[in-house]
């Protein structure tokens, strides 16, 4: 009498522990600080979908199952509309993750072009300007994985047809122009460098010779001062 019950429960209780997350808590869970790999992403959406294909189309609205009449109508669609939440929630986060990155690569390199920017003033000034561009020149390729992650994500979402803005895009394709911009402001700021340092180098030579012009015309004068106190 309960075989086929008992068949019709053991085929798809498995799918509880699906059915039963909580789609903002799982996300924190899954992946709280973005480290997650993608393909981990692929597997467990692809999890998320195999249950919600069993839950929308191969499970019938009811059964007749000897005596038992179940009716499974209310059960799928609340099933079907937790997976599709715990399915939009993941892909979200995604989203956030990506879209943090490219705000965080854009403060970074608004931050470089402001101090390449600025024109040494000092001797000291020009060095600390070398020393840092030379920073920035060693960093390039942190900075393209940052980006390259970063596009990553995006494509990811645009596999799974998850929305994105048309400003998420433009800010996307700005943080793919900042590479290629900030290569022209060095080679500005590399000529700025050189031009800075020959022009420091001539002041520094013309107060050279102001002083020794004051220092000899003191020497020369030095004698006569000294045998007029003498007398």
């Amino acid at each position: 009498l309960f075989e086929r019950l008992t068949t019709f429960l053991a085929e798809y209780t498995p799918n509880e522990s699906i059915i039963g997350l909580d789609p903002e808590k799982f996300a924190k869970e899954f992946d709280p600080e973005g480290k997650v790999k993608l393909d981990e992403y692929r597997s467990q959406l692809a999890e998320f979908n195999r249950v919600l294909d069993i839950c929308q189309n191969q499970m019938k609205q009811s059964y007749k199952l000897g005596i038992f009449n179940v009716n499974c109508i209310k059960f799928k669609e609340e099933s079907v509309q937790k997976i599709r939440d715990l399915i939009a929630t993941l892909l979200t986060q995604m989203k956030s993750f990506a879209i943090s990155e490219i705000k965080a690569l854009q403060n970074t390199f608004n931050e470089i072009n402001d101090r390449i920017s600025k024109i040494p003033k000092t001797p000291e000034e020009l060095a600390a300007l070398r020393e840092y561009v030379a920073k920035v020149n060693s960093t390039t390729k942190e900075r393209q994985e940052k980006i390259d992650m970063a596009m990553k994500r995006f494509a990811f979402l645009e596999d799974y047809k998850f929305e994105i803005s048309n400003d998420e895009f433009q800010e996307k394709y700005k943080t793919l122009q900042m590479p290629h911009k900030l290569y022209g402001s060095l080679e500005d700021t590399e000529r700025t460098i050189s031009v800075e340092q020959v022009r420091m180098t001539r002041e520094l030579r013309a107060n050279q010779r102001q002083l020794e012009t004051k220092t000899l015309a003191v020497t020369e004068k030095l004698p006569s001062f000294i045998s007029k106190y003498q007398d």
